[in-house]
């Protein structure tokens, strides 16, 4: 769960017609989230207003009072709560591995054959439909 990090600006509709307002950065943000969130102040009270939702407990424009509390009565506390996992990334040397067999027409084939696009090369290059009987998959 996340919301947009960005404060608002005036959103514009045909002939240039005031119709609100949105958040005021990348036009494709709010697509890399499944709930995005308006938050809003009357007295001294903030509100929350569900702006766009993939989450079934958050229904699109429900407005809530903004709290903590709010949010563990709507998700599951078990998500939010949730102990953090420490994830190893790759060493230099595994990174400069990976780059190094990917450049290899081998490698590419293979990832074409199980459905994804060939790659092209760094010469602007696909490889050839088909290995030739030297080339190796390893």
């Amino acid at each position: 769960m996340s919301s947009s990090p960005a404060h608002a600006k005036t959103e514009y509709g045909q002939n240039f017609a005031k119709i609100g307002y949105t958040f005021d950065g990348w036009r494709q943000l709010d697509y890399w989230f499944d709930l995005v969130i308006e938050l809003g102040k009357k007295g001294k009270k903030r509100f929350a207003k569900v702006v766009k939702t993939r989450v079934e407990q958050f229904p699109d424009e429900d407005v809530f009072e903004w709290s903590y509390d709010a949010i563990k009565q709507r998700y599951d506390i078990g998500v939010l709560e949730k102990e953090a996992q420490i994830v190893t990334l790759a060493t230099r040397d595994q990174v400069r591995e990976i780059k190094e067999r990917s450049a290899s027409c081998a490698f590419r084939k293979a990832l074409s054959k199980n459905g994804l696009p060939r790659p092209v090369s760094k010469s602007g290059k696909t490889c050839p439909a088909k290995l030739s009987p030297s080339a190796s998959t390893t």
